[in-house]
């Protein structure tokens, strides 16, 4: 600002003055200013000694500087001012916005997967009876009521002898009144005791399933057997079936005796 003053307190045109500031202004931003020549400065021929000396007697001393800007055009002094104002306002330098940099992701590394630890295995917990397929005993009916002859060893029939799917066992006897058969009843889901096998035969005494997938023997105090007295089925709680897995049939018995001994060393 103070360069334009001074080029227009030398008479400098507002032209060149202008041009002088663009150029200042393109070397504060960086740029490369134009070539041109530099302005010629004519001198100003120096005023008649009467028209200063009157200037000087009107003008207090103190007062000379103000007397150069009046020189100067009112437009000279716009063109000053205006280049004052740029030089001041000059647009700071934004730098380029940084991009941050990102690093890149590790590639993964291969690693070789732990072996699986074998599970333990628990037996599982077994919630029916267990199956039984042995000899077993009526008891627990006494001998002066009705049907009493409902006690005695059953032997379980062979596998191929099965009733409804299940296995059934007999009471032998020579008397076949008193021969007695237990089997499983699948039109009433009850376990009976009969002269035979049949559905449809007299009934002894009875006990409802509880557990109709339970194909084991009808042992345990959960069947209630109830027994014929004659009149109708009457539940009698001393009785009950008993597993005797040592028990052989008796006819087994016999066959076993009547082989001959071998005779020790023969073949």
């Amino acid at each position: 600002a103070e360069i334009c003053y001074e080029q227009l307190e030398l008479g400098v045109s507002k032209a060149e003055v202008t041009a002088l500031r663009d150029n200042l202004l393109r070397q504060c931003h960086g740029r490369p200013a134009p070539l041109f020549p530099k302005p010629t400065l004519q001198p100003t021929p120096p005023p008649a000694k009467e028209a200063s000396a009157k200037k000087e007697e009107e003008i207090p001393s103190g007062k000379a500087l103000d007397v150069k800007y009046d020189k100067a055009s009112k437009g000279d002094q716009e063109a000053a001012q205006a280049a004052l104002l740029a030089a001041m306002t000059v647009a700071p330098v934004v730098p380029a916005a940084t991009v941050p940099e990102v690093a890149p992701e590790p590639e993964p590394v291969a690693t070789e997967a732990a072996p699986a630890e074998p599970e333990e295995t628990t037996p599982a917990t077994k919630s029916r009876k267990k199956k039984w397929l042995g000899n077993g005993r009526i008891e627990g009916r006494a001998a002066h009521l009705p049907n009493a002859s409902i006690n005695g060893t059953y032997y379980v029939k062979e596998k191929t002898m099965l009733f409804h799917g299940r296995p059934c066992w007999e009471k032998p006897s020579a008397n076949l009144e008193e021969r007695r058969v237990i089997f499983f009843s699948n039109p009433l889901l009850q376990w009976k005791i009969s002269d035979r096998f049949d559905d449809q035969a007299d009934v002894y005494a009875f006990a409802n399933a509880r557990d109709l997938d339970d194909k084991s023997a009808p042992t345990g105090a959960s069947l209630k057997w109830c027994v014929f007295d004659g009149k109708e089925h009457i539940f009698d709680p001393e009785v009950r079936f008993v597993e005797l897995e040592d028990e052989e049939e008796p006819e087994k018995k016999r066959k076993k005796a009547a082989e001959p001994a071998k005779e020790e060393g023969t073949p």
